[in-house]
């Protein structure tokens, strides 16, 4: 809800599922290279049918901008990466064995996480937020690509030496700097920016609570988890004008 006023969705679950359907065939029929355009045209129809007070969402951004972010960030770089170490182990053994295929594998698995993914997550949130709009009003995501790009990786190492212990705290971390870097623009001036006020400790503690739960239940709580993670993230997440944060 925005002052006062919930958001109104109407789309349908058989024009949904359709999309779905169809998106999926035409990727798999194309080995993938559908998939951008698959993502931005059901983004497309779920920002078209979401409306506040009478006013629709609206998603501009283009299959083919997240076909370049994709293979310019993810697809190439990991290819990159894995033919190095290819040739490295090559060089080094002469060949490839049992283990020399699962050293790879790690190895680029890491790599891959530590230099692709911190670029990769900027890129899809910046296409994603910079294209949407709803009338006068677009959201803009007021970033710098290595200021983001060097906390994403940080978060990144932190999980990594934590044996994945921390990744609790890297979820909220990283949805609060997203979020506190939202804003929303009217005629090219500040509307409203978006705030987070959630504690980390007790996000930490609510997604591990949460995943153990999921587990225990072999999944069966997870309709439930997601609904009370969401509505703690959605609780703690707010909008405020320029002239309520003093700028």
């Amino acid at each position: 809800s925005l002052e006062g006023q919930a958001l109104e969705f109407r789309g349908s679950t058989g024009r949904f599922l359709g999309l779905n359907l169809l998106g999926i065939l035409l990727s798999v029929v194309t080995l993938g290279i559908y998939g951008p355009w698959y993502a931005a045209r059901v983004t497309r129809y779920l920002a078209g049918e979401t409306s506040y007070r009478g006013t629709a969402w609206e998603f501009t951004g283009k299959g083919g901008r997240l076909f370049v972010i994709l293979l310019l960030s993810l697809v190439l770089p990991v290819a990159a990466i894995t033919v190095a170490f290819a040739l490295l182990l090559v060089n080094r053994s002469g060949g490839f064995g049992q283990a020399e295929s699962f050293s790879l594998s790690f190895a680029v698995a890491v790599v891959a996480l530590l230099l692709v993914v911190p670029s990769y997550l900027y890129l899809i949130y910046r296409w994603f937020f910079n294209n949407l709009r709803l009338g006068p009003q677009a959201v803009r995501w007021d970033t710098r690509f290595w200021p983001a790009v060097g906390f994403i990786f940080l978060q990144l190492i932190l999980t990594l030496l934590s044996a994945l212990v921390y990744w609790p705290g890297a979820y909220v971390r990283l949805y609060a700097y997203f979020a506190r870097r939202t804003v929303v623009t009217e005629a090219g001036a500040v509307r409203w920016t978006v705030g987070f006020d959630g504690p980390a400790g007790r996000g930490f503690l609510l997604l591990r609570g949460q995943t153990l739960l999921v587990l225990l239940t072999l999944g069966i709580y997870t309709p439930w988890a997601m609904a009370r993670s969401g509505r703690w993230f959605a609780e703690h997440t707010f909008l405020e004008s320029p002239a309520e944060t003093g700028a």
